[in-house]
């Protein structure tokens, strides 16, 4: 335990933890040996290895109060591997047999995306249901939440999808997820001619979060809400500013920048600016 903790060498550990578990396999501490050597074996990148350690506890060691613990282990490795049916399978089996194991959330969401990888939509939308509904209180909510209000709004169900991402812009989350949040709000409000949100979403993405990977496109809704509001000037500004950070650029979007800014040339009365 104190090799374990940092006190001796990586080597001594993990030998007298193979020892333990090889000349002692009917100890108590066996199975928690053996999730140890699973986590040292995937922390050195040996996952057929660690999976062999946790699979030793969940057929061995069906008592222990180690098994779920392996069980989830097990089954993220089988998803490393891109064993996906393993690894659904296997997390299956852990919400059936220890529905009060102290880290459902991530049984859960691990679930899901094992069968999004699985390409069985219906059937994780239906686990990030649960993940939305069951687990507030894990940091597995807010993307949870973020995945069905994304595939709401790939169904065109702008409303559902705009409660689920109001959800997200009403709580206190990392700004990853808070700005991607807001644009989708922003684009669900585009979606419905909302110029107004449309205009106060992506304000907040484009101050609120200056290093966000979003920062462009987001000026961009705010410069298109601008104008569909008529405040040309406004618009305008926004536009020629876009034309300046995308030099170089070959996004197809970027096409709309140019034409926009001509538009609002034009809008102005400014006929030669805008023919150029």
């Amino acid at each position: 335990w104190r090799e374990w903790n940092g006190e001796g060498g990586e080597a001594e550990w993990a030998g007298t933890l193979e020892r333990l578990i090889r000349e002692f396999p009917d100890s108590s501490l066996a199975p928690e040996a053996a999730v140890m050597r699973g986590q040292s074996f995937e922390k050195s990148g040996r996952p057929e290895a660690a999976l062999a350690m946790y699979r030793l506890v969940i057929k061995r060691y069906g008592e222990s109060s180690h098994v779920p613990l392996a069980m989830l282990s097990a089954a993220r490795i089988h998803d490393q591997l891109r064993q996906d049916s393993d690894a659904v399978a296997l997390l299956r089996r852990l919400l059936t047999e220890y529905p009060d194991f102290d880290q459902i959330g991530a049984v859960l969401y691990q679930l899901a995306w094992a069968l999004v990888d699985s390409s069985r939509d219906k059937e994780a939308d239906a686990v990030f249901e649960r993940i939305h509904a069951e687990c507030r209180d894990t940091e597995y909510w807010v993307d949870a939440t973020y995945r069905l209000a994304e595939r709401a709004a790939r169904s065109e169900d702008f409303e559902r999808a705009d409660q689920f991402a109001s959800q997200i812009t009403e709580t206190q989350c990392e700004a990853r997820m808070m700005s991607h949040a807001l644009y989708l709000r922003g684009q669900l409000a585009a979606s419905r001619g909302k110029w107004a949100d449309v205009d106060r979403w992506m304000t907040r993405v484009a101050h609120d979060f200056p290093e966000s990977t979003l920062r462009i496109q987001a000026e961009y809704w705010l410069a298109e809400a601008n104008y569909r509001l008529r405040n040309y000037a406004e618009s305008g500004a926004i536009f020629d500013r876009l034309e300046q950070q995308t030099d170089g650029r070959t996004d197809t979007w970027l096409g709309m920048v140019t034409l926009r800014r001509a538009q609002v040339m034009a809008h102005a009365k400014r006929w030669q600016d805008a023919y150029d």
